[in-house]
Protein backbone atom coordinates (compact mmCIF):
# COMPACT_ATOMS: atom_id res chain seq x y z
CA UNK A 1 0.00 0.00 0.00
CA UNK A 2 2.95 2.53 0.77
CA UNK A 3 4.11 1.83 -2.58
CA UNK A 4 1.22 2.83 -4.36
CA UNK A 5 1.26 6.24 -2.50
CA UNK A 6 4.76 6.69 -3.39
CA UNK A 7 3.79 6.07 -6.90
CA UNK A 8 0.32 8.08 -7.00
CA UNK A 9 2.70 11.12 -5.70
CA UNK A 10 5.89 10.98 -8.13
CA UNK A 11 3.26 10.69 -10.84
CA UNK A 12 1.21 13.81 -9.80
CA UNK A 13 4.98 15.21 -9.27
CA UNK A 14 5.88 14.79 -12.91
CA UNK A 15 2.54 15.64 -14.41
CA UNK A 16 1.82 18.66 -12.84
CA UNK A 17 2.08 21.62 -14.71
CA UNK A 18 4.41 24.01 -13.62
CA UNK A 19 3.32 27.23 -11.61
CA UNK A 20 6.39 29.28 -12.47
CA UNK A 21 5.18 32.25 -15.32
CA UNK A 22 6.54 31.87 -18.88
CA UNK A 23 8.02 35.50 -18.39
CA UNK A 24 10.85 33.81 -15.99
CA UNK A 25 13.13 35.17 -18.50
CA UNK A 26 16.06 35.62 -16.32
CA UNK A 27 17.59 33.51 -13.72
CA UNK A 28 20.74 33.15 -11.34
CA UNK A 29 21.50 30.93 -8.67
CA UNK A 30 24.10 29.31 -6.54
CA UNK A 31 26.19 26.05 -7.02
CA UNK A 32 27.93 23.18 -5.44
CA UNK A 33 29.60 20.30 -6.62
CA UNK A 34 32.83 18.53 -7.41
CA UNK A 35 35.78 18.23 -10.50
CA UNK A 36 37.21 14.99 -10.62
CA UNK A 37 39.99 14.65 -12.98
CA UNK A 38 41.31 11.29 -14.68
CA UNK A 39 43.94 9.83 -12.80
CA UNK A 40 46.91 10.44 -14.88
CA UNK A 41 46.46 14.06 -13.59
CA UNK A 42 48.71 15.35 -10.51
CA UNK A 43 45.69 17.23 -9.72
CA UNK A 44 43.61 15.82 -6.91
CA UNK A 45 39.91 15.73 -6.76
CA UNK A 46 38.01 18.78 -5.40
CA UNK A 47 34.89 20.43 -4.26
CA UNK A 48 33.45 23.55 -5.89
CA UNK A 49 31.35 26.35 -5.05
CA UNK A 50 30.01 28.74 -7.81
CA UNK A 51 27.44 30.93 -9.16
CA UNK A 52 25.38 30.42 -12.46
CA UNK A 53 23.66 33.31 -14.75
CA UNK A 54 21.67 32.30 -17.56
CA UNK A 55 18.43 33.62 -20.32
CA UNK A 56 15.35 31.73 -21.10
CA UNK A 57 15.09 32.23 -25.16
CA UNK A 58 12.09 30.16 -24.85
CA UNK A 59 10.26 27.41 -23.19
CA UNK A 60 12.81 24.69 -24.60
CA UNK A 61 15.81 26.62 -25.24
CA UNK A 62 18.30 28.51 -22.88
CA UNK A 63 21.64 29.99 -22.04
CA UNK A 64 23.95 30.34 -18.98
CA UNK A 65 27.10 30.87 -17.94
CA UNK A 66 28.67 29.34 -14.90
CA UNK A 67 31.73 30.10 -12.55
CA UNK A 68 32.76 27.50 -10.04
CA UNK A 69 36.11 28.04 -7.40
CA UNK A 70 37.56 25.15 -5.49
CA UNK A 71 40.89 24.99 -3.71
CA UNK A 72 43.01 22.46 -5.89
CA UNK A 73 45.15 19.58 -4.07
CA UNK A 74 48.40 19.78 -6.79
CA UNK A 75 51.19 16.75 -6.31
CA UNK A 76 55.04 17.01 -7.94
CA UNK A 77 57.58 15.71 -7.25
CA UNK A 78 60.99 17.35 -6.36
CA UNK A 79 64.03 15.40 -7.97
CA UNK A 80 62.27 12.78 -8.44
CA UNK A 81 62.28 11.60 -5.10
CA UNK A 82 60.17 12.80 -2.73
CA UNK A 83 56.42 13.80 -3.49
CA UNK A 84 54.96 17.70 -1.90
CA UNK A 85 50.87 18.35 -1.91
CA UNK A 86 49.98 22.03 -2.16
CA UNK A 87 46.94 23.48 -2.43
CA UNK A 88 45.87 26.58 -4.92
CA UNK A 89 43.00 28.40 -5.95
CA UNK A 90 41.66 27.54 -9.50
CA UNK A 91 38.19 28.33 -11.22
CA UNK A 92 36.26 26.64 -14.04
CA UNK A 93 34.26 28.95 -16.26
CA UNK A 94 31.66 27.80 -18.60
CA UNK A 95 29.03 28.87 -21.08
CA UNK A 96 26.26 26.69 -22.53
CA UNK A 97 23.05 26.12 -24.73
CA UNK A 98 20.31 24.00 -22.94
CA UNK A 99 17.66 22.48 -24.50
CA UNK A 100 14.74 21.23 -21.76
CA UNK A 101 12.46 18.33 -22.05
CA UNK A 102 8.66 18.80 -20.34
CA UNK A 103 9.03 22.45 -20.36
CA UNK A 104 5.56 22.66 -18.39
CA UNK A 105 6.18 20.41 -15.89
CA UNK A 106 7.34 21.07 -12.40
CA UNK A 107 10.65 18.25 -13.49
CA UNK A 108 12.23 19.37 -16.19
CA UNK A 109 15.31 17.52 -17.67
CA UNK A 110 17.83 19.14 -20.00
CA UNK A 111 20.51 18.23 -22.48
CA UNK A 112 23.44 20.71 -22.79
CA UNK A 113 26.61 21.46 -24.77
CA UNK A 114 29.16 24.24 -24.64
CA UNK A 115 32.59 24.93 -23.95
CA UNK A 116 34.70 26.80 -21.22
CA UNK A 117 37.99 27.40 -19.20
CA UNK A 118 39.83 25.64 -16.44
CA UNK A 119 42.32 28.35 -14.73
CA UNK A 120 44.91 27.42 -12.47
CA UNK A 121 48.09 29.47 -11.84
CA UNK A 122 50.53 27.91 -9.94
CA UNK A 123 54.46 28.88 -10.07
CA UNK A 124 56.40 25.66 -9.92
CA UNK A 125 54.25 23.81 -12.22
CA UNK A 126 56.62 24.43 -15.23
CA UNK A 127 59.75 23.59 -13.47
CA UNK A 128 58.36 20.57 -11.61
CA UNK A 129 55.90 19.01 -13.29
CA UNK A 130 56.21 20.50 -17.14
CA UNK A 131 52.41 21.26 -17.17
CA UNK A 132 50.99 24.83 -16.93
CA UNK A 133 47.97 23.22 -16.44
CA UNK A 134 46.34 25.22 -19.13
CA UNK A 135 44.26 23.04 -21.24
CA UNK A 136 43.16 25.62 -24.00
CA UNK A 137 39.23 25.84 -24.59
CA UNK A 138 37.09 23.07 -22.97
CA UNK A 139 34.20 21.76 -24.70
CA UNK A 140 31.65 19.93 -22.41
CA UNK A 141 28.14 18.48 -22.78
CA UNK A 142 25.93 17.02 -20.05
CA UNK A 143 22.52 15.98 -18.56
CA UNK A 144 20.53 16.91 -15.55
CA UNK A 145 16.94 18.45 -14.46
CA UNK A 146 15.32 21.40 -12.76
CA UNK A 147 12.94 20.68 -10.00
CA UNK A 148 10.45 24.04 -10.08
CA UNK A 149 8.87 25.39 -6.88
CA UNK A 150 6.96 28.89 -8.37
CA UNK A 151 9.52 30.53 -9.06
CA UNK A 152 12.62 28.50 -7.71
CA UNK A 153 13.72 25.64 -9.60
CA UNK A 154 16.43 22.97 -7.68
CA UNK A 155 19.16 21.99 -10.21
CA UNK A 156 21.04 18.60 -10.28
CA UNK A 157 23.83 17.97 -13.27
CA UNK A 158 26.08 16.18 -14.52
CA UNK A 159 29.27 17.61 -17.69
CA UNK A 160 32.20 16.00 -19.15
CA UNK A 161 34.58 18.16 -20.16
CA UNK A 162 37.21 17.46 -22.88
CA UNK A 163 40.50 19.83 -22.92
CA UNK A 164 41.33 21.15 -26.94
CA UNK A 165 44.91 21.21 -26.45
CA UNK A 166 46.13 18.03 -24.62
CA UNK A 167 44.43 14.84 -24.40
CA UNK A 168 42.62 15.14 -20.84
CA UNK A 169 38.85 14.18 -19.67
CA UNK A 170 37.31 15.84 -16.42
CA UNK A 171 34.20 15.50 -14.76
CA UNK A 172 31.67 17.74 -13.46
CA UNK A 173 28.58 17.05 -10.83
CA UNK A 174 26.67 19.83 -9.56
CA UNK A 175 23.91 21.04 -7.81
CA UNK A 176 22.35 23.94 -6.41
CA UNK A 177 19.47 26.71 -6.32
CA UNK A 178 18.12 29.05 -9.09
CA UNK A 179 16.09 31.82 -9.09
CA UNK A 180 13.89 32.91 -11.79
CA UNK A 181 13.23 36.49 -12.59
CA UNK A 182 10.51 38.30 -14.65
CA UNK A 183 11.62 40.09 -18.06
CA UNK A 184 13.05 43.56 -17.54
Amino acid sequence: MKKKYILIIAILLVNTFDIASANSSFFAGINTGGHVFESNRNLGDTPLGGLTFGYHFNDRISAAVRVYTGKYKIRYSINNQTCATEYINGNLYHSDLYYTFLPKHRIRPYISAGFGKFNLKHSKSENLYHDFFDQGVLFNYGAGFDFFIHKISFMGDIRHFAATGVSRNELVFSSGINFHFSKF
